[in-house]
C-alpha cells in the first residue's frame, strides 16, 4: 500500500507462485479511506466486467471497467469512469496513478485492471495487501500522464484507433 504498486507472480512449480512477472503503479486508498490489509482470494463469481462504484464523484456515483472483488466493497479496478462507457474517463483520477487517490479500492490502468481479471476469471488467485518499505522486486513503473479532460484510458485494450476517411465531394 504505501508505495502503490501490484506485483504478479507466476508459478514455480511446488514452490507455488514466487517468480516475479509484472510490476503495475496502482492507487490505493487515502488515509481517511484507507485499504484493507490481509490475504484474500479472487474468485470468477466477484469479477465484473463493469461496476457501480460506492464513492460518489461530482454529485453521482461512478463505474470502474474489469473489477475484481478483493473482499466487501474493496475491488481491483480500472481507474474511474463517469458512466459505464470507456470514453468517460476521469482524466485526474488516472493522472493520480501511482499515489494513494481512492476510497479504498486499488485503482489500475485499464490494460493492468484486465489482466488481475483474467487471471481471477480462470483460477482462484490468492492477493496479499501489505505496508513494505520497497515496491517489490521490481521498481515501480512510471505512468506516462494524459492530458487534462482526456476521456479515455490509453492502455484500453477496448480503445480502437479508428482511422479518419476523408469524404471526397464530387466537386473536388
Amino acid at each position: 500500500r504505501k508505495k502503490n504498486c501490484v506485483t504478479l507472480y507466476a508459478k514455480d512449480g511446488k514452490r507455488g507462485f514466487t517468480i516475479p512477472v509484472k510490476a503495475m503503479a496502482c492507487s490505493v486508498g487515502k488515509s481517511k479511506t484507507p485499504t484493507v490489509k490481509g490475504t484474500y482470494y479472487l474468485t470468477k463469481n466477484r469479477t465484473y466486467r463493469w461496476a457501480k462504484l460506492g464513492g460518489p464523484t461530482m454529485g453521482g456515483y461512478c463505474y470502474g471497467q474489469y473489477c475484481s472483488r478483493i473482499t466487501g466493497g474493496y475491488l481491483f479496478h480500472s481507474v474511474n469512469y463517469n458512466q459505464k462507457n470507456n470514453r468517460t474517463l476521469t482524466s485526474s483520477a488516472y493522472n493520480n496513478l501511482g499515489k494513494a487517490a481512492s476510497h479504498g479500492c486499488i485503482r489500475l490502468q485499464t490494460a493492468n485492471a484486465k489482466i488481475i481479471y483474467d487471471i481471477a476469471r480462470y483460477q482462484k488467485t490468492k492477493v496479499t495487501i501489505y505496508d513494505g518499505k520497497s515496491a517489490g522486486p521490481f521498481d515501480k513503473p512510471k505512468v506516462k500522464k494524459i492530458k487534462a479532460g482526456q476521456k479515455y484510458d490509453p492502455t484500453d485494450p477496448n480503445n480502437k484507433k479508428i482511422g479518419r476517411a476523408h469524404v471526397w465531394n464530387s466537386s473536388h
